[in-house]
């Protein structure tokens, strides 16, 4: 993510709403020096913050910068790695189930 883009898009947004930097930083509990930052180029929130600012101020994450696509792909692939770890977890373990199932019903019919 660009810091540029960033800044100046989140500094005309605060503009445009009528919000100041302190509105903001008391609104995601951060201190004002870091809404300063991001405001005056020098560094950007994570992700999770971002969100916070964007749904505050009613954009998207990529009101901010449209290279945050790959951003928010990377942060969803980790959000939602054990989650899909269990979802597989179970599935191997329903199939490991059923297959017990179809031993028992096998080995009854063979009897």
């Amino acid at each position: 993510m660009n810091y540029e883009n960033f800044g100046n898009r989140l500094n005309k947004l605060l503009g445009t709403r009528d919000k100041s930097q302190v509105w903001l930083a008391i609104k995601i509990g951060v201190k004002e020096s870091c809404v300063s930052g991001w405001v005056n180029n020098r560094h950007i929130p994570r992700f999770k913050v971002i969100e916070k600012i964007s749904e505050l101020l009613n954009v998207t994450p990529f009101y901010f910068d449209e290279y945050a696509a790959e951003y928010v792909k990377q942060y969803l692939l980790n959000e939602n790695r054990e989650y899909l770890r269990k979802c597989v977890n179970d599935v191997l373990r329903l199939k490991k189930e059923e297959e017990v199932e179809i031993q028992k019903v096998s080995e009854e019919v063979s009897r």
